[in-house]
């Protein structure tokens, strides 16, 4: 979902605050913006993929497609 569209849509998903939650993105910058708010909403169980896809795709799985 859109980082612009977040906070509408994310009240809309995350309705348990003790859901496991690993948000990301592309590179992990708007993942962590994305799960700073999470957390501030009440959410407890958050993290941000740290380097995002892109780093999984080189240090994890190189089968997932860099882009």
């Amino acid at each position: 979902m859109p980082l612009s569209r977040f906070g509408e849509l994310a009240r809309q998903r995350f309705t348990d605050a003790e859901e496991p939650v690993v948000i990301y993105c592309h590179h992990g910058m708007r993942s962590a913006q994305a799960a700073l708010f999470l957390r501030q909403y009440g959410m407890n169980r958050v993290w941000s993929m740290a380097g995002g896809i892109d780093a999984w795709s080189t240090g994890i799985d190189p089968a997932v497609p860099r882009y």
